[in-house]
């Protein structure tokens, strides 16, 4: 066990001040539980090695597990997005060790996670890495949460990674995120940069474009078709609610207007943007699925 502890250590940061160790541990076992993510029964998370003001350090029982673990990237825990990384001082487990202990069983979730066979649903990794499909989005009302402002973004297309810098005391954010679309479904980034720029959300115009112009130094935070598995009903985690309704109202096009309507676009002209999105109710309106219920 002792030779395998730094490889089962796993730093979970951006989390609330006032959260005991003891509902980290609790939070995370439960989703990693819930969904089988597991190699035996009871909880993977043994304890919290150390904490500080926003962070922990997890032990776990188990290697593959702590690896599994790292899956929870991203994940909204009491409207704050969690970043599940290893440690710095992380060393994988000598070959020796390693051959002692017993691997995930081929057909299980735990072995296929770790294969990068799937995800979890609702959870966006907070890593965006520097690179031509990084992309910008600015002018984000400031009393939206990270899952709001997720969704508008997956509205345009399903996310690869998402970062909404944050403040650390309150988790307001300060008005911008770094994202990444996942383009193996055929996504064109462009078309969703052009969806999203422009964009009207709160009282507010959305800027975006591809970072070639930004970085999260700069912008005050930090820089860094697979199946997925339900984590909860609402897909952000147990105890997270739907974020609310919110108002979005595509630019309108060169020349202004949107022409006569057009039965097949939601009541608009195929000039409308928001009108080849799925689920689309005319007035610009979020759809329903979008709502609290």
């Amino acid at each position: 066990m002792q030779e395998t502890r730094l490889g089962r250590r796993v730093y979970v940061g951006n989390t609330p001040v006032e959260a005991s160790s003891d509902e980290i541990c609790g939070y995370l076992n439960d989703a990693m539980v819930k969904i089988g993510l597991q190699k035996w029964s009871g909880p993977p998370i043994l304890q919290v090695a150390h904490q500080g003001g926003g962070f922990a350090f997890l032990e776990l029982r188990d290697v593959h597990e702590a690896s599994a673990l790292l899956l929870f990237d991203g994940m909204d825990y009491r409207g704050r997005q969690l970043k599940v990384r290893r440690p710095t001082d992380y060393q994988p487990p000598p070959q020796k060790a390693l051959s002692l202990v017993h691997p995930p069983s081929p057909g299980t979730l735990l072995h296929s996670a770790l294969n990068g066979l799937t995800r979890i649903k609702g959870v966006v990794s907070s890593d965006v890495p520097d690179g031509p499909n990084k992309v910008f989005l600015g002018n984000v009302p400031n009393h939206l949460t990270n899952v709001e402002v997720r969704r508008i973004a997956e509205f345009f297309g399903p996310l690869k990674g998402f970062h909404l810098l944050t403040d650390a005391a309150d988790a307001r954010n300060k008005g911008c995120a770094f994202l990444e679309f996942d383009d193996t479904d055929g996504l064109s980034t462009d078309e969703a940069v052009a969806g999203l720029h422009g964009l009207e959300v709160g009282g507010r115009f959305l800027t975006c474009e591809r970072s070639y112009k930004h970085s999260e130094q700069e912008m005050g935070g930090r820089g860094r078709h697979i199946p997925q598995v339900a984590l909860g009903t609402s897909g952000y985690g147990s105890g997270t609610a739907a974020p609310p309704a919110l108002t979005m109202k595509p630019p309108p096009p060169p020349g202004g207007g949107y022409g006569a309507p057009s039965p097949g676009a939601g009541g608009f002209s195929p000039t409308n943007p928001m009108a080849r999105l799925p689920g689309f109710v005319a007035g610009g309106v979020v759809p329903a699925t979008m709502r609290p219920h």
